[in-house]
């Protein structure tokens, strides 16, 4: 068995990979997507090759402000035996990390879901034996339904295209005080209150960028809220990517009043399916998703290494 990356003319064989029909060509149209984005190209795609056919396979991608910084997807593995299981992954993922990092100080991060996954406990496994940590642990719900119109007269809205950038960031540095949600926390430690959130404002935009969609909600007093920011992910999947309420305002529902203008934005767009990935300590915000109509889809781990 051989673990090397691809070549352009092997994109079919690679989508191909435990996967045919519609589904492979999805596949083969969101790894296009990536390369035309510059998140990842063919020599951070890895397959593990026996004899002329391919048994797994791995991607490393990244947004193009963070070289340095390796999401792990498309993660595919044999599990019909257990030790072989574990002996070819560990090698795809070490391999590919090695080729992909050269001589940089590189960090890896993958998002493990629990949903439609029978091998969730030995992805668990697999991760902590290729030395990854767990970073935060995070509940996927998601809405697929409708959800209720906005009916709050006391809060108005601004767009980012109308407030502008720097009044942006600074609603994300307020939102941010106190925050449940672990990783947010790190960074703030780690960075400071106003770079961690010029970062994330940074990543956001990497992810989608539309400044009519991303809003800013004011009280009847003109005073600061909270703000909501969602974004496409795909041609029917969107996402409540970050919300949040400035802590002087917390205690008073507005987060309900945010998931709603944010979700409906999304809906009035096409996009029938919004997800929602929360920290499992965000209590409030777990029950202002209930509240609103989104159902717990999965459960995820975040490694990174």
């Amino acid at each position: 068995m051989e673990i090397r990356s691809i070549v352009t003319d092997e994109i079919d064989k690679f989508s191909g990979i435990n996967s045919t029909g519609e589904k492979q060509i999805k596949f083969k149209e969101f790894l296009e997507g990536w390369f035309q984005e510059g998140k990842t190209k063919p020599e951070w795609c890895f397959v593990v090759e026996k004899g002329e056919t391919f048994i797994g396979r791995i991607i490393f991608w990244a947004f193009p402000d963070q070289p340095n910084h390796f999401k792990i997807a498309g993660l595919k593995l044999p599990h019909d035996d257990e030790e072989v299981f574990y002996e070819i992954a560990k090698k795809l993922i070490t391999e590919g990390c090695r080729k992909v990092s050269g001589d940089k100080t590189t960090e890896f991060e993958y998002h493990l879901y629990s949903k439609n996954n029978d091998y969730f406990n030995n992805y668990n496994k697999l991760l902590q034996e290729c030395e990854f940590i767990s970073s935060q642990e995070k509940s996927s719900f998601l809405n697929e339904g409708s959800i209720e119109k906005e009916r709050y007269s006391d809060i108005t809205f601004r767009s980012l295209n109308v407030v502008g950038e720097k009044e942006f960031v600074k609603a994300i540095e307020l939102v941010s005080i106190n925050t449940l949600d672990t990783e947010d926390q790190l960074s703030i430690e780690t960075l400071g209150s106003e770079a961690a959130a010029l970062e994330y404002y940074n990543i956001l935009k990497s992810i989608d960028l539309n400044g009519h969609w991303w809003q800013l909600a004011y009280d009847r007093n003109e005073d600061l809220v909270g703000l909501v920011v969602p974004q496409k992910l795909d041609e029917t999947h969107g996402a409540i990517n970050y919300i949040g309420v400035v802590p002087n305002k917390r205690g008073n529902d507005y987060v309900s009043v945010l998931l709603i203008k944010g979700t409906n934005i999304l809906k009035e767009n096409g996009l029938t399916k919004v997800i929602a990935d929360i920290d499992n300590r965000n209590f409030p915000l777990e029950q202002a998703l209930y509240k609103v109509g989104f159902k717990l889809d999965s459960q995820m781990i975040n490694y990174k290494k």
